[in-house]
């Protein structure tokens, strides 16, 4: 319950979400104090000892008064709230409140580490926990807590994306939906909507141990318990302007060395709380860059081995195409130079087929021509022989008219020599002639054997070429067939089309030859182009590694920077003045830096202010001293 004003605000609901310690964890857990017709109830929460009220409170309590010093569990347990936020969580706590009318007010804060890596020791790296406080005015249906993103896709969703679901809900008419990292402006908001976060105040000191709250009701007098009475229902101001009054009534004089010595102390402190304030800035400012410099490397390296891996694949995949190329250009000459050697043997074989069909038709003339000089041989001898019987049949008429003239008679005998004498002549002739037609005939014979001779041995030679001609025309029928085959081979791999010709298909490849050897000059080029990429990437990952190690030397000489200032925080928590300065044992100088600095500042109005009254008041003491001296 809280109350400002004439607001009165009680808590209708509370939603804890991944917090809490590990003995007792929160997770999506909702408490409902309402009753059936969705009034908020007074409520006893009943539970053995260990179950999770003093966390409960705890965590309500860090949500109103977020200051470190401020936690619910630190007194009896030594814990933060850091030691409440585990590993990779995201973690919500969350409470809606009734007012008069039926107002209703949803205040929030969510959690996360940097990174979402919890540290190795939490309470020393307490700051890189990430915190957001969030306020608004529930809108039925459109903003409200049943509509709050805790999760997106059955996953925790990230701090970053839930802010900017709740700022989104500022759009909404009546909602006021407002979100901040600043634990000064948190109270501020508060304040605004009515809630009273020093009505808190009593609730931690009576719950910081376990039987604290019987020690909040022994009074040592009546005094004192007044004080405490007052303390409650009296604005804070009164009783703090009336103790100024009686102390500065009570003090007067004694009270200005330590008036002094606390001026001297914020004039000093002031200017280191702004140094450090400066510097927390600057570490921030410096972690963010390096935040960006550290994403934008890795995304430069995540691109640089990307392209790295695709001109790998690409140079890859030219050079086997280039070596596919190559291998088709080879396989192609291979086969030109095969159908050239099979053209050349082809028109050589024709030739010689050529040569040898002449050489048989020139054999068939001449043996034409012996035996048309046979015959005409022949013919020439046919009236000699006719001559010659006809002779030897007048020989024998011859004969028989002597015989017959003989028998005859004598004297015819004589007769028959003279005539046998004139038919020897005539028959010595004849025989002469003869002679010389037979001389002639044997040397015709002799010729006409010499020239069968000759055209036998012709005959024996057409024969040995019919043989050789024979195995050539195997040979050629072998080849053909071969030749028959590497075309059908040509054909099924796609080297000869079907139907086309050697020559074409010569001139075909010859062009494929050319085009690949334009492709591998391209694919050359392509590959000098994408050296020189690599390389100018080289370069860059060069000058990237670099500004990388720039920034690595700009880290570390922001974390010896952060650990002076983090001595310098360290001194500064440790001094006595800076702690009754922030009415608290345990003061966080960067956490409450706006506070501090806003304590100082009324610190020192208030000791310019006495200052001038003690100087009043010493002015005033020695005009009466003078005045005593005078009477």
């Amino acid at each position: 319950m809280s109350t400002a004003g004439d607001v009165m605000w009680t808590i209708r609901r509370v939603r804890l979400d991944r917090i809490g310690p590990a003995a007792a964890r929160f997770l999506d857990v909702e408490l409902d104090f309402r009753d059936g017709g969705g009034h908020p109830l007074d409520t006893i929460v009943w539970l053995r000892n260990g179950g999770g009220k003093s966390t409960v409170l705890s965590l309500i309590c860090a949500l109103i008064r977020p200051y470190r010093r401020d936690f619910l569990a630190t007194q009896a347990t030594g814990k933060h709230l850091e030691d409440y936020v585990l590993g990779a969580d995201t973690a919500h706590v969350v409470v809606e409140w009734s007012g008069p009318q039926g107002r209703r007010l949803v205040t929030g804060a969510v959690y996360e580490w940097a990174d979402r890596t919890q540290p190795a020791d939490p309470n020393r790296d307490h700051d890189r926990l990430g915190a957001r406080w969030y306020v608004l005015s529930p809108v039925e249906g459109r903003a409200e807590l049943d509509l709050l993103p805790f999760t997106t896709d059955g996953s925790p969703t990230p701090l970053k994306d839930f802010v900017a679901a709740v700022r989104a809900w500022d759009a909404v008419p009546g909602c006021g939906a407002v979100v901040t990292d600043r634990a000064d402006r948190w109270r501020r908001l508060l304040d605004d909507h009515g809630l009273d976060t020093e009505i808190f105040t009593p609730i931690l000191q009576m719950n910081a141990t376990e039987g604290g709250i019987e020690g909040q009701f022994q009074f040592r007098n009546a005094d004192q318990f007044v004080q405490y009475l007052l303390e409650l229902i009296i604005d804070p101001q009164v009783p703090a302007q009336v103790a100024e009054i009686l102390e500065g009534v009570r003090a007067g004089l004694a009270e200005r060395p330590e008036l002094l010595s606390d001026l001297t102390f914020a004039e000093e402190a002031t200017p280191r709380l702004r140094a450090l304030a400066a510097a927390r800035d600057e570490r921030d400012a410096a972690a963010g860059a390096l935040e960006r410099q550290g994403a934008a490397a890795r995304g430069l390296a995540t691109a640089l081995a990307a392209a790295r891996t695709a001109a790998d694949r690409a140079d890859t995949a030219a050079a086997d195409a280039a070596r596919a190329h190559e291998a088709e250009a080879v396989g192609h000459a291979a086969a030109e130079a095969r159908d050239r050697a099979e053209s050349a043997r082809l028109r050589r074989l024709d030739a010689r087929l050529r040569v040898e069909a002449a050489e048989a038709d020139r054999t068939r003339r001449g043996e034409a021509e012996k035996e048309a000089g046979q015959h005409a041989a022949a013919w020439r001898a046919t009236p000699a022989v006719h001559a010659l019987r006809e002779t030897e049949q007048r020989m024998a008429s011859l004969e028989k008219q002597l015989v017959a003239a003989t028998e005859e008679a004598e004297p015819l005998r004589e007769r028959r020599d003279v005539a046998a004498a004139a038919y020897a002549g005539m028959l010595d002739v004849s025989i002469h002639a003869l002679d010389e037609q037979v001389a002639q005939l044997r040397a015709d014979a002799a010729a006409d054997a010499e020239q069968e001779k000759a055209a036998r041995l012709r005959g024996e030679e057409a024969r040995d070429d019919r043989a050789r001609l024979t195995a050539s025309l195997g040979s050629v029928q072998g080849a053909l067939a071969a030749l028959g085959r590497d075309l059908a081979a040509a054909v099924a791999a796609g080297h000869l089309r079907e139907g086309e010709a050697v020559p074409a298909a010569g001139e075909r490849h010859r062009a494929a030859d050319a085009d690949a050897v334009a492709a591998l000059d391209r694919v050359e080029t392509d590959r000098r182009a994408l050296a020189g990429e690599r390389r100018d990437l080289q370069e860059r990952t060069t000058a990237l590694v670099t500004a990388r190690a720039a920034a690595r030397r700009e880290h570390d000489d922001a974390g010896s920077r952060r650990r002076e200032l983090s001595g310098g925080v360290a001194e500064l928590a440790a001094d006595e003045r800076l702690r009754a300065l922030g009415d608290g044992d345990v003061v966080d100088p960067v956490a409450e830096a706006g506070d501090l600095a806003d304590a100082l500042s009324r610190a020192i109005a208030r000791t310019e202010r006495r200052r001038v009254e003690l100087a009043v008041d010493g002015a005033e003491d020695e005009r009466a001293l003078a005045a005593l001296a005078a009477t």
